[in-house]
């Protein structure tokens, strides 16, 4: 999770821990947390979404959620990076 601007917080990927749904699946949800009308908000982006994943690291800047690695169930870890950009609502991964 990210805060940003003292008054919203940002969450991209989770968990499922239904343990009716097991096994875990890992999730790729974009969602902002508003802390004044206390509740969460779906962030609806086009483009290529990052595989589900824990662990990664985020930072924004300039209505910009870039999001870097984590990893999988699977065991596999990510060392890809994904810029979310809420101006244009679209997310889509850079490449080197």
């Amino acid at each position: 999770m990210l805060v940003y601007g003292g008054r919203n917080e940002l969450a991209f990927a989770g968990e499922n821990e239904d343990e009716e749904l097991r096994p875990s699946v890992n999730l790729d949800d974009i969602m902002v947390f508003d802390f004044k009308l206390k509740v969460w908000t779906a962030v609806l982006q086009h483009g290529s979404r990052p595989e589900g994943r824990w662990s990664a690291g985020m930072f924004y800047s300039d209505e910009q959620l870039f999001v870097f690695g984590g990893g999988s169930y699977a065991g596999t870890v990510k060392g890809d990076v994904f810029v979310c950009d809420f101006n244009e609502e679209k997310i889509q991964e850079i490449k080197s």
